[in-house]
């Protein structure tokens, strides 16, 4: 992962800031109010932050969010520093000009303190979910981060959850070809961990969490090309399922040339073999649907099979699926036993980015003073003050109501601190994995398997008070 925030921040993707610092030119509203905050000697004054997503993008239909990602965030704020080099591409490019903000860039360190809800929580547009305090410059330099560092995994993380919903509670095999970066491949892993996902057919296996347990599944696929190695179909059949005692999932394709001649050579083959006599190797048998029309092969596959008494093999249909037509599938009686969701999961399809916005809502002066802060335009209004969000859930129906955190009545809420002063606030990752997997399985009982969620998202009456009061000092009404 990102182990440098600059990455983000000044680096874009076909310059170097070392060698050119002209992409620095298009965070100028980062550096250039850092300036001229320490230019009016207010580099002491304190300010609050608040991460909202206004809308999704245009295209999309999702209702509900899946957070994730806060460790990783955590950790990249952490980690961030400013180098001399950094610190003479800042010069180079009009900031940072004066000794005293090159000395404030030299001693940085990100003493904040962070609230946020939890990985697998829920969230709907209009919600903080993230909040950072602590000096105004510290805070406003996390600016195009925040904007940026959820955009994916978030994205994932719902995508996720929609598949599995739109399965009725059957496997979900997820592949991680075509991403797009190797930041992808980084959340596909992490997100299809076993600790994530404990019900998925056969999960891969990951060396980058060393601490954990490893699934003891050993899984065998004979695809295309295996069986176009061969001569015949039934050599390749035949070949593989010499081993299938060596595997505990043994997947095959039977459409490279035909899937219904494909079928009769495997069932030929397991019968030949007396597979169809041991029920512990039937059960591993998975036939998969590559191609074609998904719900007529599923139903064909499931009959032959169960005609020869073959019950207990499986069968995955795979090629391009999303989760509606999962959802189209299942409503027709799809005779699969579970999905495999490959593209259209690891690039998010149907939300192509997610509207962030990342405000002040309040400022603390010098001597200590509270100073509610928010936008008032029309259409792009933010909320003041700290904020937080409590939950209900009753009947299925899920209301969140946004509270001033000083007002709360329960304290009952979803932003919890993270950081404290720099320093990270989170339990260990087995932890987090686990809490995230118990989250979404929660939370799929109130998912309706359209992927609609009824909710609804209340500001309270204090909030609005002082929006009017904001309105009245600022002249807008």
């Amino acid at each position: 992962m990102v182990s440098n925030i600059c990455s983000l921040i000044i680096i874009c993707m076909f310059n170097d800031y070392k060698k050119n610092p002209f992409p620095l030119l298009e965070y100028f509203n980062i550096f250039s109010f850092n300036d001229f905050m320490l230019e009016l000697n207010k580099e002491d004054e304190r300010a609050v932050f608040e991460l909202t997503m206004r809308e999704p993008s245009p295209e999309s239909k999702w209702e509900y969010f899946v957070f994730f990602g806060i460790k990783e965030f955590v950790d990249t704020v952490s980690k961030w520093n400013f180098d001399e080099d950094m610190i003479v591409a800042l010069n180079k490019s009009g900031y940072a000009t004066t000794e005293k903000q090159k000395e404030f860039y030299r001693n940085w360190e990100p003493k904040l303190d962070i609230y946020s809800i939890a990985d697998g929580d829920l969230f709907f547009k209009g919600e903080p979910i993230l909040r950072i305090e602590g000096d105004i410059l510290s805070v406003n330099l996390l600016t195009h981060l925040c904007l940026s560092f959820f955009q994916y995994p978030i994205r994932l993380a719902t995508k996720n959850l929609r598949i599995k919903n739109a399965s009725n509670n059957k496997g979900v095999y997820y592949g991680g070809g075509r991403c797009q970066s190797r930041d992808d491949i980084y959340w596909f892993n992490k997100l299809t961990h076993p600790l994530c996902n404990n019900d998925i057919v056969y999960p891969s296996i990951f060396t980058q969490y060393p601490n954990l347990d490893k699934p003891d599944l050993k899984v065998v696929n004979l695809n295309h090309a295996f069986i176009k190695s061969f001569d015949t179909e039934k050599e390749a059949f035949t070949f593989g399922l010499d081993k299938i005692n060596d595997f505990d999932v043994f997947t095959i394709m039977t459409d490279t040339y035909d899937y219904r001649n494909g079928l009769d050579n495997l069932i030929g083959i397991i019968f030949d073999k007396k597979i169809h006599l041991e029920k512990g190797l039937l059960s591993k048998i998975y036939v998969i649907i590559d191609s074609g029309n998904i719900l007529e092969q599923s139903k064909y596959i499931r009959a032959k099979l169960d005609e020869n008494n073959l019950q207990l093999a499986n069968i995955v249909a795979m090629s391009g699926l999303d989760e509606d037509d999962l959802i189209a599938l299942e409503s027709e009686g799809s005779k699969a036993n579970a999905y495999s969701v490959v593209t259209n999961l690891i690039n998010c399809y149907g939300c192509s980015y997610l509207d962030f916005v990342f405000k002040t809502s309040l400022v603390i002066d010098k001597e200590g003073n509270e100073h509610l802060k928010a936008k008032l335009t029309e259409g792009k209004e933010s909320l003041p003050g700290r904020k937080n969000i409590e939950r209900v859930i009753n009947d299925g129906v899920i209301v969140d109501t946004i509270v001033m955190e000083d007002n709360s009545g329960n304290g009952n809420f979803l932003l919890k601190p993270v950081m404290k002063n720099g320093e990270s606030l989170l339990p260990d990752e087995e932890t987090l994995l686990r809490e995230y997997s118990a989250k979404l399985k929660e939370f799929s009982k109130h998912i309706r398997k359209n992927n609609r969620v009824e909710h609804r998202v209340v500001v309270e009456d204090a909030i609005k008070e002082q929006i009017e009061e904001l309105k009245k000092k600022h002249g807008t009404i």
